[in-house]
C-alpha cells in the first residue's frame, strides 16, 4: 500500500512558503503540500484534520518566530486542542537565525525530530527522503 505524503509549512513569510513549496514539489513530485502564513489558520485545520494513519506521513515545517505566536506557541496550542502528534507526525522547527536556546529546547522536546536553519535547501530534502524512505 503507498504511504502518502504531506508536507505542511507554517511561516508567517509567504516568501519562503513559495520556495519551500518549488523545492519540496522538485524533490518529492506529487505529494501533498499545504502552507499558512497565519499560525491560527493552521491550528484550526490541525484540529479538524484526522489523525494520520500508518500509511500516511505529515511533515510540518514550523517557523519559530512569528509574530502571532511562537512556534513553541503553536505547539502548546496543538497541545491544548487534542491534536495527536503520533509517529506518523515529524516536526522540524525552522529559524533564519540559529538561536542556541531554540536548538537546545527542539533537541530536548521528544515531539521535535530536529532544528532546521531556513532556508529549506536540496540537501536537507534529500537527507529526509533518504531517512524516511520517501522515494
Amino acid at each position: 500500500m503507498n504511504t502518502q505524503i504531506t508536507f505542511i509549512l507554517v511561516d508567517d513569510d509567504a516568501i519562503n512558503n513559495m520556495l519551500s513549496e518549488i523545492l519540496i514539489d522538485d524533490e518529492f513530485p506529487g505529494v501533498k503540500i499545504i502552507s499558512f502564513i497565519d499560525p491560527e489558520e493552521a491550528i484550526e485545520y490541525f484540529s479538524k484534520a484526522n489523525t494520520p494513519n500508518e500509511n500516511e506521513k505529515i511533515f510540518l515545517f514550523l517557523d519559530i518566530n512569528m509574530p502571532l505566536m511562537t512556534g513553541w506557541e503553536f505547539l502548546e496550542r496543538l497541545e491544548q486542542n487534542k491534536v495527536d502528534i503520533n509517529d506518523s507526525f515529524y516536526i522540524y522547527m525552522l529559524s533564519s537565525s540559529v538561536n542556541n536556546d531554540d536548538v537546545e529546547k527542539s533537541a530536548k522536546n521528544p515531539k521535535i525530530i530536529s532544528f532546521v536553519e531556513k532556508p529549506l535547501n536540496f540537501e536537507f530534502l534529500n537527507q529526509l527522503s533518504t531517512t524516511f524512505s520517501l522515494k
